[in-house]
């Protein structure tokens, strides 16, 4: 009984240590946190406190200039986009030098299907590798060469997993 008493008190006492040492620390950081400077404190834009002339320098711009500046950037990214009928726009021109390097890696993608069929399976590094080659292919190339992958994983003559 009498040991209980004394590791009652001893438990008692490292609370309160606990405790008073958990103030300190919680005054230690408000103390902290109040000298040192905030990173948005600097900044005039985000400062609560920061008059509306560093504001107004960048609400200058008017309406049309910035929808004029919104239709250039559009214009210059929609003339390098592929348009809703999956042919490039105008503004892409037909190299025939592409043209061959693109059948040379249909191919090179063809030539590994028809391998991987050969042997019956594929890792999943191998996979992986075959995937991005075949990713790096036109759509018509690309979409030829995952139906070709497809219907030789589902006959069996490839097994793995995409």
């Amino acid at each position: 009984m009498k040991a209980l008493t004394i590791l009652s008190v001893v438990q008692t006492g490292l609370l309160i240590l606990l405790f008073s040492r958990s103030i300190a620390l919680e005054d230690e950081l408000a103390t902290r946190s109040q000298s040192a400077p905030a990173t948005t404190a600097n900044n005039p834009i985000f400062s609560p406190t920061a008059d509306n002339s560093s504001r107004q320098a960048y609400s200058s711009i008017d309406e049309g200039q910035l929808r004029r500046i919104i239709r250039e950037e559009l214009d210059g990214h929609a003339s390098n986009t592929p348009n809703t009928n999956g042919q490039v726009s105008q503004s892409a021109s037909y190299d025939p030098a592409t043209a061959a390097e693109q059948q040379y890696q249909l191919d090179q993608v063809s030539q590994r299907i028809e391998y991987f069929s050969s042997v019956g399976n594929i890792s999943d590094m191998e996979m992986v590798d075959l995937q991005m080659e075949i990713a790096r292919l036109d759509d018509a190339g690309r979409t030829a060469m995952l139906r070709k992958l497809t219907q030789a994983m589902n006959s069996g003559a490839i097994d793995g997993r995409f």
